[in-house]
């Protein structure tokens, strides 16, 4: 929208004890001891304790998603943000991620499901992201950036750079203009209801 500025993750075999008095120990002859696994070979034995497989982080599932990278996401001082965002992805059917760091959304990126997205962050977690993701140019970059910045110096700092990107995904917008993150959130989700 024109209002708004936008620069565009044994099997041990024990001899059990039973007492430990006296010399009384039970150990299964040696003919019945099974054998021992080799170093790097899959076990096989019933008994082995096996770590679980690591499981994905499961993401909700709509047809696009309002990533918000923030280390203070779920904290106080975020709450009015966090809760603007969250009402905003229920008005317009967006999926609600919370997210700390970079590597929690380089994580994200990684994950199997394909996901339309815009990621909503801050000045600390914007340059770390964007330097990632020209790393390893990710089959599902985000539809927008929006970077929600303190009035001052910070949000200055945060204009430039966005201008001197020359990205027109990238939205810099003062961290109190919840209107305006609002009505350019309702763009992307016009965006992305018009393509499917």
């Amino acid at each position: 929208p024109s209002h708004v500025r936008s620069c565009c993750v044994r099997s041990v075999m024990m001899a059990p004890s039973l007492a430990t008095s006296g010399p009384l120990m039970l150990t299964l002859p040696q003919h019945q001891q099974r054998p021992q696994l080799a170093a790097g070979s899959k076990a096989k034995e019933e008994n082995v304790e096996m770590s679980p497989p690591k499981r994905r982080t499961k993401y909700p599932k709509a047809p696009w998603h309002i990533v918000w990278c923030h280390e203070h996401c779920h904290k106080a001082s975020m709450a009015e943000v966090s809760r603007n965002l969250q009402e905003t992805a229920k008005h317009f059917g967006a999926g609600m991620v919370f997210l700390k760091k970079t590597k929690d959304y380089m994580d994200f990126l990684a994950s199997e499901t394909r996901v339309l997205h815009v990621l909503v962050t801050n000045w600390r977690e914007v340059k770390p992201s964007m330097e990632k993701m020209s790393e390893r140019a990710p089959s599902n970059p985000p539809l927008g950036i929006m970077i929600l910045a303190d009035k001052g110096i910070v949000l200055r700092r945060a204009t430039e750079w966005a201008t001197a990107c020359r990205d027109a995904r990238i939205s810099v917008l003062p961290d109190s203009a919840l209107g305006e993150l609002h009505a350019l959130l309702a763009c992307y989700a016009d965006k992305v209801f018009r393509q499917h």
